[in-house]
Formats: structure tokens, sequence, C-alpha cells
């Protein structure tokens, strides 16, 4: 009995797992964008570029190695025929001036936060990219969809006006013109499913892994009205945009050098120790050098870090307005696009969905062409297909002002 029971839980084991594995795994937008942080080579690169400026901070705090000096030889007395050998050792340390120091360390550490801002910056443009081919990919399967289920009606349309026309109610070019649109319909379908295919290989590219295609994303092109201030986007955006961020990070490194330029006027000094054995004895005492700037002032360096700053500053500048203009012009367009899907939703889909089935009842009665009923298919899937692209246009918008304004929005 109990043999049984086990052979038993083994084999409903067995068939829930082979019901779960034969079930293709399905992919949210938030985790297609969690898969791309973890695999795009692009963001891996820039990842490996900020720990290398990391340890170059960590370096740069480091004094540098002293200086080890060995000598040996042979001295001979001019007095007595006497013949010593002689050697010694030295060592000696560089001290760096410490204000020089301190601007070379503060610039190591802006040159890790512009990696860090670009990096971030990076980030935000890889899922503004993911999100628009995932909003591609959904408006596609949506026109696939629907050019299937008009497909589907026309054919069955089609049978009729052939069975129809064989019967002599109806002219056999009507048969014709409607089996052509059947297959106009199918190149459409064919379309979509080619297109399908392309952007899901595009978004295995992107994500730097290969999923299996096809590719079965959830969710669907969904709309909710915003009401984001654009006057706050702005001014979030000129405290913490990545791209802001990273000019700044880079105009505290111009800074940076300038004064570690000024300060080589004064430059470090070296201390050593020196020990030496001698024709009449032993020589030991301390030393100390010093660089004197008299023939060369670094004024070519002072003139160029001078240069650098001040380019650093119109890019910060320039950069920031660029920022400014790009959440107008993203909220403008985002704008734009709610106002488009609310012309649908005000009452035109309703609209053509009853002309379109007032249609389909005065041609079954011959109060109407075939060319009149085609026109109006065509002018409902046009309005249909009008609406998927509006919605598209309002993710894809709301995704680009996100990405110009460089948070999120709720």
């Amino acid at each position: 009995m109990k043999k049984l029971f086990f052979l038993s839980a083994v084999l409903v084991l067995c068939f829930s797992f082979s019901v779960t594995a034969g079930e293709p795994e399905t992919y949210g937008l938030q985790k297609l964008i969690r898969i791309g942080m973890e695999n795009n080579p692009d963001l891996f690169a820039a990842r490996l570029t900020v720990i290398s400026y990391q340890e170059a901070v960590r370096s740069s705090k480091k004094m540098p190695n002293p200086t080890l000096e060995l000598h040996t030889g042979r001295a001979e007395s001019r007095d007595t025929p006497m013949k010593v050998n002689t050697g010694g050792i030295a060592v000696s340390q560089f001290i760096e001036n410490p204000f020089q120091r301190d601007a070379r360390i503060q610039g190591m550490k802006h040159d890790w936060e512009s990696a860090q801002e670009d990096l971030h910056l990076r980030r935000n443009d890889l899922i503004f990219q993911i999100k628009t081919l995932v909003y591609e990919i959904l408006l596609w399967e949506k026109n696939r969809a629907l050019a299937s289920n008009n497909f589907r009606s026309m054919q069955e349309m089609s049978r009729l006006i052939q069975k129809r026309a064989e019967l002599g109610e109806v002219k056999e070019l009507e048969a014709l013109k409607l089996s052509v649109e059947v297959q106009r319909i199918r190149n459409t379908e064919n379309e979509a499913e080619t297109r399908l295919v392309l952007l899901q290989e595009r978004l295995n590219t992107l994500l730097g892994i290969n999923l299996p295609l096809p590719i079965a994303i959830e969710g669907a092109l969904a709309y909710a009205p915003l009401l984001p201030d654009e006057s706050t986007l702005i001014q979030n955006a000129t405290g913490a945009h990545p791209a802001i961020a990273g000019s700044r990070a880079a105009l505290n490194r111009a800074q940076s050098d300038w004064h570690r330029e000024r300060w080589s006027l004064f430059p470090g000094f070296s201390l050593s120790g020196f020990s030496s054995r001698e024709l009449d004895g032993t020589n030991a005492g301390i030393g100390v050098s010093l660089e004197l700037p008299l023939w060369n002032q670094n004024k070519a360096g002072i003139a160029r870090a001078d240069s650098l700053l001040r380019k650093a500053e119109q890019e910060l500048r320039s950069t920031t307005r660029l920022i400014i203009d790009g959440i107008k012009m993203a909220y403008a367009h985002l704008m734009l696009a709610e106002r488009t899907i609310s012309l649908y939703d005000s009452g035109l889909l309703q609209q053509v969905e009853q002309s379109l089935r007032l249609a389909d009842i005065s041609y079954r009665e011959g109060e109407i062409s075939l060319m009149d009923y085609l026109d109006s298919q065509r002018t409902y899937n046009a309005v249909i297909k009008d609406r998927y692209q509006a919605l598209y246009d309002w993710n894809q918008k709301k995704a680009a002002l996100e990405n110009a304004a460089g948070e999120e929005l709720k």
C-alpha cells in the first residue's frame, strides 16, 4: 500500500512538472528591464569603468615608492700604497606638496563621480530603449490580432459571397474583389508577423541575452492621464540629472587640475638618508633635495588648465540648456499624445463601430455595394489601428519624458 501511494505521488509530481515545463515563460516590462541591467554589454563596460576609477582614487592616496641607491667601488690612497673597498647605500623619499597632492586626489575623485553619472545616464537610456521596444512589440501584437480577426471575418464573408455568386445572386466580380481584399488583409497579417520577429531579435540584442523566440510579453499598452508639473521636472533635473551632474563633475575636475597646476610652482621635495664607507672612514647623514622653478614656471600648463576650466564651465551651461529644452519638448509631445487619445475615447470609436455594423447589415440586405462595405471595413480598421498607434505614442512619449527628466513619472 505504501509503495502504491509513493508511486502515485511520483506520477502526480512528474505530471505537474511536465505541465509547468510546457508553459512558455512570460516576461513583464520590469523583468525585461532587470535582465537588461544584468546582461547589457555596454552597461557592463560602464560598470567596469566606474570600478577602474574607484581603484584609481584608492591608489592616488598612496605615497610614491622610495628610491634605494647602492654603490660600490675601490679607493686607493695617494699617500700610502693602500687600497680599500668602498660602498654605500642611500634611501630617498619624495614628499609631494600637500596642496598639490590634495588637488590631484580630488581630481581623481571627480573622474570617479563623472564615471558614475555616465553609468546612470547609460542605465536611463537603456531603460528608455527597452520600454520603446516593448511598447512597439505590444503595438504590433495588437495589429497582428486585428489583421487576424479581420482576415477570418472577411474570409467567411468571401465564402458567403462566392456561394451567392455561384447561385447568380451577386456578380462574380464582387466575389473576385472580396477575394483580393482577403489576400490584402493576409499580407497585412504576414507583415505584422515579420515585424514582430525583427523587433524581438532587436530586443534580445539590447538585453544582451538570447531569450527563446517568440518572447511572450505580459501587459498591454496602458493609458492613465498624467499631470506632471513641467517646472518641477526642470527644477529636479537641474539638480540631479545624470548628464548635468556629470558635466558638473567634469567642471570640478577642471578646477582641481587648475589648482594642481598652480601649486606646481611650489614643488615637493625629497628626503634622503645615506651611509657610505670611504677610504678614511664611514660617512652617514641625511639630505634634502628641492626642485627650483627658475627656468620653467609651468606657464603653459597653467594656461592650458585655465582654458579647460572655462571650457568646462561653458559645457555645463550648454548641457543644462539642452536638458531643459529636451524636457520641454518631451513634455509637449506627451500632452499632444494625451489629447489624441482623448479624441478617440470621446466617442470616435463608438461611431466607427456603429458605422461598421450598419454597413454590414446594409450590405447583406443589398442596400449598399461591396465597395461601400469594404470602405467601411477599412475605415474601421484604420481608426482602430490609429488608436493603437496613439496608445503606443503616449507610452513612448512618457518614457521619453522620463529619460529627458532623469526620473520616473508616477
